[in-house]
């Protein structure tokens, strides 16, 4: 069985991680998968089909600029001890490395090295990268001169009916004599049945770290429905204990949720900050969305604004009319949405068969 190792780094949420499971728990079907995850753990991502490794984390500061060890650990101590971890494995045949080089430049070197060394014992080694619908950085000189010298492929999980796909846009990144492959897959999701929904609103921030407005403000509207907030693994300890000593009636409190989206999938609306995985999963299952899209970058917001334009979702721009925006949410009649390529997870795997 051909070998395939996985490189995910989360940082500020855990989205990125969530997304590169999903990938890999389908990969796992034709392949001996390892999954390296660089950020935090994160306990309710397990798997029997696949492994999981756990470096010594890594995260950063809220502006991205800073790294640090959640641990308290020295860092250059940190980077030595990934580094060990990750050229330990048995010598794969294709190495997946989620969203760099369009991010995660505090990485490069280690990311560069792990390459290198199963490329020096393996020539033949495939090399890919896994990119979610939207850049928030433009494609520049760096970028393309890495993807030429390091990867035979880029994976872009979209849909350029509703996202256009960022290479169509960038059109320097074929003039610059890249001969890097590019191939659109489809959003990921998982397949699920049709679920009976309930007189539920569910409501998640993504990891926890950040958006925590979004939960006080729907636990202080007080709902005659019955909500449910998902405060992610991420969430700092006081402001979980705020919430949970002030919970209205109808408020249902939970750190985490083994499986969100079959709790999207049963509620009536899901609230959200409008995440990769939150929406599409949404979108997935039929559940409206109202979006509440944090400003760190003009991701969600993007995306929010595609999936609105379908019908599919609304904008929560001011907190301060969530009580209204959410009443006239659950009063709104979902379009059925055109056709979506929802099948990436599918995709990814049939396309990794025809290059291994």
């Amino acid at each position: 069985m051909k070998k395939i190792l996985f490189y995910s780094q989360h940082l500020l949420g855990i989205g990125h991680l969530l997304r590169s499971s999903k990938i890999c728990a389908e990969l796992s079907s034709l392949y001996d998968v390892t999954l390296f995850n660089g950020g935090t753990e994160v306990p309710h991502i397990k798997s029997n089909s696949f492994s999981l490794v756990n470096l010594p984390p890594l995260s950063a500061r809220e502006d991205f600029k800073e790294l640090y060890s959640p641990e308290g650990k020295n860092l250059a101590e940190v980077w030595k001890l990934r580094s060990s971890i990750l050229t330990q494995s048995v010598d794969p045949d294709c190495i997946i490395i989620e969203f760099f080089p369009f991010g995660r430049k505090l990485f490069e070197n280690e990311i560069l090295d792990f390459i290198m060394h199963y490329k020096a014992r393996n020539p033949e080694l495939r090399v890919i990268c896994s990119l979610r619908d939207i850049l928030v950085d433009e494609i520049n000189d760096r970028i393309t001169s890495l993807c030429k010298q390091y990867f035979d492929y880029i994976l872009v999980h979209t849909d350029s009916s509703v996202l256009a796909n960022p290479f169509l846009l960038e059109s320097d990144f074929y003039l610059k004599g890249t001969t890097t492959q590019v191939h659109e897959t489809g959003f990921i999701t998982v397949n699920r049945p049709d679920t009976p929904k309930k007189q539920q609103i569910v409501v998640s921030i993504g990891g926890g770290a950040i958006g925590h407005e979004l939960l006080h403000a729907m636990n202080d509207a007080d709902f005659s429905l019955k909500v449910v907030l998902v405060g992610g693994p991420q969430i700092p300890n006081e402001i979980e204990h705020e919430l949970t000593h002030n919970l209205r009636k109808n408020v249902r409190y939970m750190r985490v949720c083994d499986d969100l989206p079959s709790l999207i999938a049963e509620s009536s609306l899901s609230v959200s900050t409008g995440g990769y995985n939150t929406l599409l999963e949404a979108v997935a299952v039929k559940t409206y969305s109202l979006i509440y899209p944090l400003n760190h970058n003009s991701e969600q917001s993007q995306r929010a604004e595609a999936f609105k334009r379908l019908g599919l979702c609304e904008i929560l721009k001011n907190i301060k009319d969530i009580k209204k925006m959410v009443e006239g949410s659950l009063h709104t009649v979902v379009p059925a949405p055109p056709p979506l390529r929802l099948d990436g997870v599918q995709s990814t795997l049939a396309f990794i068969q025809e290059v291994l």
